[in-house]
């Protein structure tokens, strides 16, 4: 929006609010209250060392500035109705009350307090307002009091005299009869009415020395406390027609002043108080942080640790079912060696029937062997008839020999066998023995993986917990974090708050 726009919407004075600014000598804000900055619509910053143009608004003559700051530089409080125009362009009517400031004599700025004007003096001055702009009516603007310039507005004017012309009038009353009385009994009437004329001239200047001199001292002791100044004394005379009037002002000052220097030890220890807030929720949002920070580390390290627990876990069970599968292999393998020394014993035993039927094959061998030789003897005795059977013994003799060679081979080689079988039971009791002692372990391990799959879930249902007792402290430190930022925004409002009652308060001279 450009800067002089306007909306021609009236946006409402905020009941019960009272806008307070300073300005200093050269007219550029030193201060203004939240009342006044929000108001306008403008950011507090845009308004320091701003003058009060950047309020201005075109509907506004000229002539109430020019006899605003005409007044004030004369050391005269002004007063009077004026349309201010906001940032976004509405506007507001406000009633305003300006004050110099001094130091001893020294003006050193000037107090502007605003308030809620009636509606009654808005209507009233708007259309005046309007023609002075438009340079008709006759009117202009004295000490913020609008008055008519033509012959009617002058001739108003000397038919409310002020407290110099009320004299005046009261003396004529007096002035009149002694002139008439003076005619009627014969004295001269120029001189008398010289010398009469001269008294009332006499006797005004010391009824307006005596009276009005201290009511006009009591007008200006209160604009000074007016103006925050609340370091100046009220002089107070016995003998002055405005002794209660001066004794009550003085008074005012000092219960106001009494008043203001509580307020200001009280703020500032509110102040100090807000600081040591401030300083320690900032000390506190700081450690919450640091503590949010470690509970994010601690919550990541808690669910590292039990994602390898949870391996660990799985593993063991995987381990376990590897177990059951090596203990039934070793199982099936033991089964099979027992097979195996079953059948070395039946085959041990089988050796040694046979070594007992190559036994008797022997006793057979030898006993055919002598009846051959018994064969042979008698075949001698027969002579010729007996040399054929002498032949048949003869093959017999032979034939039981090699018997006799053959058992004794065979003999030879399953003696052989035998031991063979022997070692071999041997070693595959062994073999069932090392099996029986696999099988052992491999239950021992399936035990050992079991303990620890069951170790690994409690441990993961422990770290469980202690995952769910991080989650809610987490969850408490983002609510102490969030507690902070709400303590810290208090804070700062708080400070806020105080600066602006403290920057009120500094308003005051004490």
């Amino acid at each position: 929006m450009p800067p002089h726009s306007v909306t021609g919407r009236e946006a409402p004075y905020p009941r019960g609010h009272t806008l307070v600014s300073v300005t200093n000598p050269e007219g550029r804000i030193t201060y203004a209250n939240a009342a006044f900055v929000q108001l306008s619509g403008h950011a507090r910053n845009d308004l320091i060392g701003q003058t009060h143009a950047v309020l201005r608004h075109p509907d506004m003559p000229s002539q109430a500035f020019a006899d605003l700051w005409h007044t004030l530089k004369s050391g005269k409080p002004w007063s009077g109705i004026v349309k201010n125009r906001r940032a976004n362009g509405d506007h507001v009517w406000i009633r305003l009350n300006a004050t110099p400031m001094r130091e001893g004599e020294r003006i050193t700025g000037y107090l502007a307090v605003a308030t809620e004007p009636s509606r009654e003096s808005v209507q009233h001055a708007e259309p005046l307002y309007a023609q002075m702009r438009q340079g008709v009516g006759h009117l202009a603007l004295v000490d913020g009091e609008i008055l008519r310039t033509d012959a009617l507005g002058r001739l108003g004017r000397l038919l409310r005299p002020g407290p110099v012309g009320r004299l005046l009038a009261l003396q004529s009353l007096a002035f009149f009869p002694a002139l008439s009385a003076a005619q009627t009994w014969g004295v001269l009437a120029w001189p008398t009415a010289v010398a009469l004329l001269g008294g009332l001239g006499i006797s005004t200047w010391l009824l307006q020395r005596r009276l009005l001199g201290p009511i006009a001292q009591v007008a200006r002791d209160a604009d000074r406390i007016a103006a925050g100044d609340l370091s100046y004394k009220v002089a107070v005379s016995a003998d002055s027609p405005a002794f209660e009037i001066q004794l009550a002002l003085r008074r005012v000052s000092a219960n106001v002043r009494a008043v203001v220097m509580d307020t200001r030890a009280g703020i500032d220890q509110v102040q100090q108080a807000a600081q040591e807030i401030a300083s320690g929720n900032l000390d506190l949002s700081a450690r919450t942080e640091s503590q949010a920070g470690s509970l994010a580390q601690t919550t990541a390290s808690v669910e590292h640790i039990q994602a390898r627990v949870h391996e660990t876990a799985t593993t063991a069970e995987a381990g376990a079912q590897r177990a059951d599968q090596t203990a039934l292999l070793a199982e099936r393998s033991d089964h099979a060696v027992h097979a195996v020394v079953e059948s070395v014993a039946q085959i041990n035993q089988t050796s040694k029937r046979i070594a007992d039927i190559i036994q008797v094959v022997e006793g057979v061998a030898f006993q055919t062997n002598i009846l051959a030789l018994n064969a042979a003897v008698e075949a001698a005795r027969a002579g010729e008839a007996g040399r054929g059977f002498a032949v048949v013994a003869a093959e017999v003799r032979a034939l039981a020999q090699r018997t006799t060679a053959a058992a004794r081979e065979i003999r030879s080689h399953i003696n052989a066998s035998v031991e063979c079988v022997e070692a071999g039971t041997s070693r595959t009791q062994d073999a069932r023995d090392r099996m029986e002692e696999v099988l052992s372990a491999v239950r021992a391990l399936k035990a050992l993986l079991g303990d620890i799959r069951t170790a690994a879930l409690e441990q993961e249902g422990g770290i469980g917990q202690i995952h769910s007792a991080v989650a809610q402290l987490d969850g408490i430190t983002q609510q102490n974090t969030a507690m902070v930022e709400e303590i810290a925004a208090s804070a700062q409002a708080l400070q806020s708050q105080v600066d602006e009652v403290s920057g009120s308060l500094r308003l005051f001279r004490l």
